[in-house]
């Protein structure tokens, strides 16, 4: 896979449905009741638009798609193969799993998303 850091975006701002993507993201990550334990920006990828429409999902990405236009955000799917989605549709994709773990408290997984959204609303 080949994309774009979030943290790389900063000097010029990241767009809302880049944002939501990465909430989305990272709340599939979640939902398998997982917690990253490393939640940084530099940890996030934005997909080039040349991997645009295939789910490298390996069982080790968390992801979630950049609508068309960047107007919107919804969560991708796990098979592999092209998408039914928009020829401009992107991921964003969590890397780095080194320090996540299984069975967190919900309430851990919500100071990560806490985390999560300052980051964001700082950048």
């Amino acid at each position: 896979m080949r994309g774009t850091c979030l943290s790389a975006l900063l000097p010029y701002g990241i767009p809302s449905a880049v944002r939501k993507a990465a909430i989305l993201a990272l709340s599939r990550f979640h939902k398998e009741g997982a917690l990253h334990g490393d939640i940084t920006l530099n940890n996030m990828i934005l997909e080039s638009q040349d991997d645009a429409g295939y789910d490298h999902n390996d069982g080790a990405v968390a992801a979630a798609v950049v609508g068309a236009g960047g107007t919107g955000a919804s969560v991708g799917t796990e098979s592999s193969g092209p998408k039914e989605q928009p020829a401009t549709a992107r991921r964003v994709v969590i890397l780095d799993f080194g320090r996540s773990s299984i069975g967190a408290s919900c309430e851990k997984m919500n100071q990560e998303m806490t985390r999560l959204r300052r980051i964001l609303r700082g950048a």
